[in-house]
């Protein structure tokens, strides 16, 4: 019975951190970073930079590249990471201007990916925590069962379980 239940709960484990490696990869799988930022500054102006990030958004959210399933070019991510840096946290509800003259919100949606990003890897990682404390538990749980003659025993069986479980 305990077998099984050690079985459930590592499987159980598995899947949601496969499925949440999955979630992760598909928000950051999409913004491509072949360029680096500092190659892009080198070959651009920061207003370059800033229109080419406004039309990129507006490309990808507004006019339908997000159904294209393609990558989100490295502009944008290196002007909302500069952005981020000079303005902190008011740099998600900027706007700025496309070559079109539209008005866009740049940067709110390559933070909230990164959050996203980061509170799955916080879940994954608490995750991981609360499976090896079930599991602790369940090994105290069964050396109890074993009913071994002395108090000292116990403790020495239970130790040795633990660090060796």
């Amino acid at each position: 019975m305990i077998l099984v239940a050690v079985i459930v709960v590592l499987v159980i484990t598995f899947l949601a951190t496969f499925k949440a490696k999955d979630i992760q990869n598909t928000l950051v799988g999409k913004y491509d970073t072949s360029i680096s930022c500092t190659e892009l500054r080198d070959m651009y102006t920061d207003q370059q930079i800033q229109t080419m990030a406004a039309d990129e958004w507006y490309a990808y959210y507004e006019v339908g590249g997000k159904e294209e399933d393609r990558d989100i070019s490295s502009a944008l991510g290196c002007f909302c990471d500069e952005l981020m840096e000079n303005e902190g946290d008011n740099a998600s509800e900027l706007q700025f201007s496309t070559s079109s003259k539209k008005m866009v919100v740049t940067c709110g949606e390559i933070f909230n990916d990164r959050a996203t990003v980061a509170l799955i890897a916080s879940g994954v990682s608490m995750l991981v925590v609360a499976v090896n404390f079930i599991l602790k538990v369940m090994l105290i749980s069964m050396v109890s069962g074993l009913r071994l003659k002395t108090m000292t025993r116990e403790t020495d069986t239970t130790m040795i379980a633990i660090f060796t479980g």
